[in-house]
């Protein structure tokens, strides 16, 4: 019960509630939280880098099943089960490249929030972004071969 104190887990839920009861601000309002909502990607980008350059990066264990299950676990079984309920091809594809994108920054926000350690959580995003140019570049030419 103590999570649902922290507002990165209240909000979202929340935020799906309002969802649900289809929930309908002014307009003004709307605009508003638009305007910041634009600033937000920028502000989580610079965000993180000041985590994670305030952090040593460490290849160990745990970045490494990192990096692994990023880059290409999640994709394999996103293949896998796209290709069992038989999506269309281009589908595949969209699903499967979207899935091998390199980890994003939410685990080192969320684990600064819960006084985690960031370490590995940096370290394993900057070494899935560098090795994503290999890993990404694999799917596009797997993904090619799919007929």
């Amino acid at each position: 019960m103590e999570s649902f104190e922290e507002t990165s887990i209240l909000a979202p839920v929340l935020g799906v509630l309002v969802a649900v009861i289809k929930f309908h601000i002014p307009i003004y309002l709307d605009k508003s939280l638009t305007t910041l909502g634009d600033a937000t990607e920028g502000t989580a980008l610079f965000v993180t880098g000041l985590i994670a350059s305030a952090q040593r990066f460490h290849l160990n264990w745990g970045v490494g099943w990192a990096v692994l299950g990023k880059n290409v676990i999640q994709p394999a079984l996103c293949l896998a089960v796209a290709l069992l309920f038989g999506m269309p091809l281009e589908q595949t594809r969209f699903v499967v490249l979207l899935s091998a994108i390199p980890s994003g920054f939410f685990g080192i926000l969320f684990g600064k929030g819960f006084d985690a350690t960031p370490e590995v959580a940096s370290s394993s995003l900057i070494a899935s972004t560098v090795l994503s140019i290999f890993t990404l570049a694999g799917w596009i030419v797997l993904l090619s071969h799919l007929h």
